[in-house]
């Protein structure tokens, strides 16, 4: 027996930590799958099973953007929110769906708050592109002419030799360019700093729905007890007032 399973218990551990791209994450998705199929009879154990997939997705989406500058796992990792999403309200149980959207909502806070740490080193990694700076033009001298003093009026030197003009050329700053390469690692690490605020905002938005769901199957939950209490009020007014 342990000969029988020591493959498949290798390929468990050599995928545990893979990422997409990786040799092994095909059958670390595998594997979840066959988990998925099999919790399939226990609602509730199969909802919790991939509200904790959550974690992993988000994880590996996270050594995605700091590893590889790469955001691709962040659509994986909202499509699998959405879906344990999805899980929570197919339950039929009340008190099973209450708890199963109170730890998802718990699951999306520590995420928004990971992203948000995941944003600001993304955006710390931004390289800064030189920029040139335009030389500030110099301006010419002309030496003003020297006068002349005739009964004691000032009249200006008359030369036929024309006034020499002294002009200082300006030095000129080296003017420096970004390289294509830095271009396009700016261009990349804004997109994924883009699409990381897009995620959260799609969890916000996540969240938000739980919230709204939850408090509206309460409140329903409070008007149908209302309403039993009203009628088995009613009824105990209908007894008494046949006894007497």
């Amino acid at each position: 027996i342990l000969f029988a399973f020591l493959p498949f218990t290798v390929l468990i551990f050599l995928s545990q930590d893979s990422v997409p791209g990786d040799l092994f994450y095909p059958v670390k998705r595998g594997l979840e799958n066959v988990v998925l199929a099999a919790a399939s009879v226990n609602p509730a154990a199969r909802v919790a099973f991939r509200t904790n997939l959550t974690e992993t997705r988000f994880k590996e989406a996270q050594s995605l953007v700091l590893s590889k500058s790469n955001a691709s796992g962040l659509s994986t990792f909202v499509d699998e929110v959405q879906g344990a999403q999805l899980e929570v309200a197919n339950l039929t149980s009340d008190t099973e769906r209450k708890t199963a959207e109170e730890k998802l909502i718990s699951k999306i806070e520590e995420y928004q708050s990971g992203l948000s740490t995941l944003q600001v080193k993304t955006e710390q990694n931004i390289p800064l592109i030189p920029t040139s700076i335009p030389p500030s033009p110099t301006p010419t001298v002309i030496p003003s002419p020297t006068p002349r003093i005739v009964n004691g009026q000032s009249l200006p030197q008359l030369s036929s030799t024309p006034i020499p003009t002294i002009t200082i050329a300006p030095t000129l700053a080296p003017i420096t360019q970004a390289t294509p390469s830095e271009s396009t690692q700016v261009s990349e690490q804004k997109k994924i700093a883009e699409t990381i605020k897009e995620t959260k905002a799609t969890l916000d938005k996540i969240k938000k729905d739980l919230e709204e769901n939850r408090n509206e199957k309460e409140k329903l939950k409070e008007q149908e007890s209302d309403k039993e209490n009203r009628r088995d009020k009613k009824g105990k007014d209908g007894e008494e007032n046949s006894i007497h």
